[in-house]
């Protein structure tokens, strides 16, 4: 073979394999049906994001939606109904596959926890 040919293969099994170790990026994800068992592990995932306790959870959390938004009051923060302020603080979480894994994202840490026994799906968009 000649050595043009061989540096052409040689190129082209390199850019394959960069093209391959490229990760992807992060896809919104729901939960088709969730289980007392699901529910557990995103609590925990929560708490081991976050800190605190275990929050309650819906029995269909993450079937509608990628987005977990959760309430909680703060104690510090004076009620003022004239105002407009409260006391409750709400934190964002977002259900996302990564490389193919459902994990659990707190955009606030930019962290993430994955869920390795919850079986996510991508959300597609239509386009209606």
């Amino acid at each position: 073979m000649s050595n043009k040919l061989i540096s052409t293969i040689l190129i082209c099994l390199a850019l394959i394999g960069c093209k391959h170790n490229q990760s992807m990026q992060p896809l919104a994800a729901t939960i088709k049906n969730t289980t007392p068992a699901i529910k557990a592990d995103i609590q925990k995932a929560i708490v081991s994001l976050k800190g605190g306790v275990e929050p309650k959870l819906a029995d269909n959390v993450l079937m509608n939606s990628s987005t977990l938004l959760l309430e909680s009051r703060v104690a510090k923060q004076p009620l003022d109904p004239v105002l407009g302020t409260h006391n409750i603080a709400v934190e964002r979480f977002e259900l996302q596959l990564r490389n193919g894994l459902c994990v659990l994202y707190y955009p606030s840490k930019d962290n993430y926890v994955i869920l390795p026994k919850v079986p996510c799906v991508a959300v597609t968009q239509s386009t209606h």
